[in-house]
């Protein structure tokens, strides 16, 4: 397609999910859950704070996904994508013999990369070498048929649908299940339908013709379309209202699980109003690292609530100095007041040192095993701010898990929920906890409601 790709081989350090393809710059960019940037990689080479600044800071530029200009790398398959364009723009941005820049169109570039490696998948090559040898592609799972098995033997309604052909669909089943079930049953008997070449995300909002697999042997398919599904048949095509009509459920009663935060969780969601479960494999990892950097997030605790105090004082200090100056009284409001009986003093130095080691320590070089060494954590951005897939998980799924067979750990009849928030939650140590301290405080002496808020005569 115009672009040289010899020699070039898929680097997994290079990228993860939750990334973002700038295809105007060309940049690859983590975002916080605000939708600011907060690093950059240009190539293969991450680049400053300062040019960081440069190219998104002074125009206080957000990511918005609605924007053609920006490409999110939010499935496995597009963190191939997103290595290839990293990879190729490095390639694009070298100099040619006279030592001239070349032009870049990095948007041709991205448009090109995503389209060949969604070639690569539509059009079955992938497919071909991972069936000609399992054991290299497939990671098994010996507990996903025993989980599967549980919610069928608690009278659960089990659904297969996957926008993957019945031929490659039956034999990747039978490889990775069959072998952990009982012997009289087989990967069939766990699900009531089947459905492939869904079309998903068409498969949620769409009524497709439905034909159904009438020869699972051959994969024979029946020579007119069906109307209706019904339990025990195997089918391509269709919609979710169908699934929905076969079984008598709709919405909240239906629980859809998938891997694609857009395909699946977004639109079953959004369009059906099905709950979504959100199978995200790089969990495990996160949970790991996260683990390690408890003593670093005690240190970043720590030195958060010393440069809140020492903030605090230079912050009181500054306005009775202003008020003096004109003439005006010096005291403060009771939650400026907290730490009063401290001393007063403030060191500007000391502050600035505190606000290095607080951008150190919450910053992407971790150097935790279970994360990404060039990007940190895929959930977070440093160890204390949630990253802008993160935000995308909480808004699309209900719940989420590093793979199907954690819900071992509860039974089918388990009911899940978030755990109870409180109204302070959100508020820290330091200053925020102070001023929380104080609304608290000054609520209790408030009369009632009708009485605080009436309207003032005039």
């Amino acid at each position: 397609k115009g672009w040289d790709v010899e020699g070039l081989e898929f680097d997994p350090e290079l990228v993860i999910r939750g990334l973002v393809i700038d295809t105007k710059l060309g940049n690859i960019v983590k975002v916080d859950r605000y939708g600011y940037v907060r690093k950059v990689m240009h190539g293969t080479r991450v680049l400053s704070d300062d040019d960081l600044s440069r190219l998104y800071g002074r125009q206080r530029c957000r990511v918005d996904l609605r924007e053609v200009r920006w490409s999110f790398l939010n499935t496995l398959f597009s963190v191939a994508s997103g290595c290839l364009f990293a990879q190729l723009v490095e390639r694009t941005d070298a100099t040619n013999e006279d030592n001239t820049p070349l032009i870049a169109d990095y948007t041709a570039l991205a448009r090109t990369v995503e389209q060949a490696i969604s070639e690569t998948h539509v059009q079955g090559n992938l497919k071909k070498k991972i069936l000609q040898d399992p054991t290299e592609y497939v990671e098994l799972d010996s507990e996903a048929p025993l989980t599967l098995l549980d919610q069928k033997l608690a009278g659960k309604k089990l659904v297969l649908i996957t926008n993957n052909d019945w031929e490659y669909t039956k034999r990747m089943m039978s490889y990775a299940y069959d072998r952990y079930l009982p012997d009289a049953l087989t990967w069939r008997a766990l699900f009531d339908v089947v459905i492939t070449h869904a079309q998903k995300p068409d498969f949620w909002t769409m009524r497709m013709p439905l034909w159904e697999v009438v020869d699972e042997e051959q994969g024979l398919a029946s020579s007119s379309p069906r109307t209706k599904m019904e339990v025990g048949g195997v089918y391509c095509g269709g919609s979710a209202r169908m699934v929905e009509s076969c079984f008598g459920f709709g919405g909240e009663e239906v629980m859809y699980v998938g891997d694609h935060i857009y395909s699946d969780t977004n639109v079953a969601k959004s369009i059906l109003q099905w709950r979504t479960c959100l199978v995200m494999r790089e969990l495990e990892g996160e949970v790991r690292a996260l683990a390690l950097s408890q003593g670093r997030r005690r240190d970043l605790g720590e030195l958060l609530v010393r440069r809140d105090r020492l903030l605090r004082r230079r912050g009181r200090s500054l306005v009775k100095e202003s008020r003096r100056s004109l003439g005006l009284p010096s005291t403060l409001l009771p939650a400026a007041r907290v730490d009063e009986a401290e001393t007063s003093s403030w060191n500007e130095d000391e502050i600035d040192q505190l606000c290095k080691e607080i951008a150190q320590l919450d910053g992407d070089d971790l150097q935790i095993p279970g994360i990404s060494q060039r990007w940190g954590f895929m959930t977070r951005v440093g160890i204390h701010e949630k990253s802008h897939l993160f935000r995308q998980v909480e808004k699309y799924a209900d719940i989420y898990t590093s793979r199907v067979s954690n819900f071992l750990a509860s039974t089918p009849y388990a009911h899940f929920r978030a755990p109870l928030q409180s109204d302070r939650n959100f508020l820290d140590t330091g200053s925020e906890k102070a001023f929380s301290d104080f609304m608290c405080a000054s609520v209790e002496t408030w009369g009632p409601v009708d009485e605080v808020f009436k309207v003032a005569p005039p």
